[in-house]
């Protein structure tokens, strides 16, 4: 390709050694500028072979080649990014693209809803972990009147820990590793205390259960305290249950939410399971004083969630 180079042409028009056209001056005698076969010849084959190198023939009753060319060659290849492969750059554009072997490309997400064991593959390079302990059972109640329990405790939630793992770190990297999912609290039956929340494990992560919903007297229930946890980059606290009584005031007692989301509520005589996971039981409660033990709900279990990055 050349830009114009016959004697008429204007000189550096665009800067040194780039020439251009002029119209001429009659008047200062100067001429406009020739064209010439070489030039022709240059910009028709330069037209031309954009079309052919599409896989097209020249037609001339189309005034779209060039365009239809262009969007075949830059827009619709039938393997894109084939000549990344090909050129064997497939390593340094995914480094372009901030999907190294530092990063990963997402594989799949591995659940665990109890107790078990993971399985490190051997071509994963990262683990993106999510670890959530269980939620606390809710409190009870038996009541006749008013100055005995007659409104339990919601169930505290498990924490969560949030955390990113690298093969290359120490203790990670391929291999089996024991998962301890923490069971929900069992809630009381009559007046007392839910149980609290079982711890969860992985590697060097822990989250500590939910407390139960407490009873601190005949008239005293106070939600369960959130559990916490340790180990990642970043800990959600559980939410705290809430109180079922103070004094001769029913509160209801509902359970706590987790990460995951809302925990059981109070009922009449039998509080409802903690829904999501590591959430709490919600408290039991009896208006009616009918002198009847009611049991809590038990809080729900943990969770463990890997995603994996290869």
């Amino acid at each position: 390709m050349h830009r114009i180079d016959t004697k008429t042409a204007q000189k550096d028009k665009f800067g040194a050694g780039k020439n251009g056209f002029t119209r001429g001056n009659p008047q200062t005698g100067t001429p406009a500028t020739d064209l010439d076969d070489d030039y022709f010849d240059m910009l028709q084959e330069e037209l031309c072979s954009v079309v052919e190198a599409s896989g097209a023939s020249l037609e001339k009753e189309r005034h779209d080649q060039l365009l239809t060319a262009l969007r075949a060659l830059l827009l619709s290849r039938k393997n894109p990014f084939g000549d990344i492969k090909s050129d064997g750059t497939v390593k340094t554009a995914l480094e372009n693209l901030g999907l190294g072997d530092g990063s990963g490309r997402y594989s799949k997400t591995v659940v665990f809803s109890s107790s078990g064991s993971y399985t490190w593959p051997a071509d994963v390079k990262r683990i993106d972990v999510i670890l959530t302990a269980a939620g606390g059972g809710g409190g009870g109640c038996n009541a006749e009147n008013a100055n005995q329990t007659f409104s339990g405790a919601g169930g505290g939630a498990g924490g969560t820990v949030f955390a990113t793992i690298y093969a290359t770190d120490n203790d990670a990297g391929p291999g089996t590793y024991t998962v301890t999912i923490g069971s929900g609290g069992s809630g009381a039956n009559g007046s007392g205390s839910g149980n609290n929340g079982g711890n969860s494990s992985f590697m060097t992560l822990t989250a500590l259960g939910g407390q139960g919903g407490q009873w601190g007297g005949a008239t005293n229930t106070a939600g369960g305290r959130g559990g916490s946890g340790s180990g990642g980059y970043k800990t959600e606290q559980g939410g705290d249950g809430s109180d079922g009584q103070a004094g001769q005031a029913l509160l209801v007692g509902n359970g706590a939410s987790s990460y995951w989301g809302g925990g059981g509520r109070a009922g009449q005589l039998s509080g409802n399971p903690g829904v999501c996971s590591g959430s709490g039981g919600g408290g039991a409660y009896d208006n009616s004083y009918s002198h009847t033990s009611g049991r809590g709900g038990h809080g729900a279990n943990g969770v463990l969630v890997i995603r994996e990055y290869m």
